[in-house]
């Protein structure tokens, strides 16, 4: 049976037979140059290999090297047992929400306090807040 029959019955359509899909060029030497990266130093992160890239002279974002390693499934190998904080502690207390049936309406019932700490040059700093939810007025 001649070929465009059997295209028909199968439903391809002729110009199918003929594509040829586009290599990227560039695409497959970064990725090359991120395999070597990773035979050289398997622990290092998507950010630290950017860094690695940027030092040869490879000009690309760690978006691009977070995303090629995951189409490569390439995982740094780490020393450190990286711990799951979805899965509660069974040995922790729970405490339940103690708001859930109280109705806030007035100022100065219920406040929340929140902490971070920020490193800045030269120092490390802790930049406290605290609101009223009612007003929602920070302090």
């Amino acid at each position: 049976m001649a070929i465009t029959k059997q295209r028909i019955l199968l439903g391809v359509s002729i110009s199918r037979g003929y594509y040829k899909p586009k290599t990227n060029l560039e695409k497959k030497w970064i990725i090359d140059a991120i395999l070597l990266i990773f035979e050289r130093v398997p622990i290092y992160v998507p950010r630290k290999v950017h860094q690695a890239l940027k030092e040869e002279g490879i000009s690309v974002s760690v978006n691009t090297v977070s995303r090629y390693r995951k189409e490569l499934k390439l995982e740094p190998i780490l020393a450190v047992k990286v711990q799951n904080l979805s899965i509660p502690n069974q040995q922790h207390k729970k405490y339940s929400y103690k708001l859930r049936s109280i109705e806030i309406f007035r100022a100065n019932q219920v406040w929340s306090a929140g902490i971070i700490y920020i490193r800045v040059v030269g120092t490390n700093v802790y930049l406290i807040g605290i609101i009223d939810w009612y007003s929602k007025t920070v302090l």
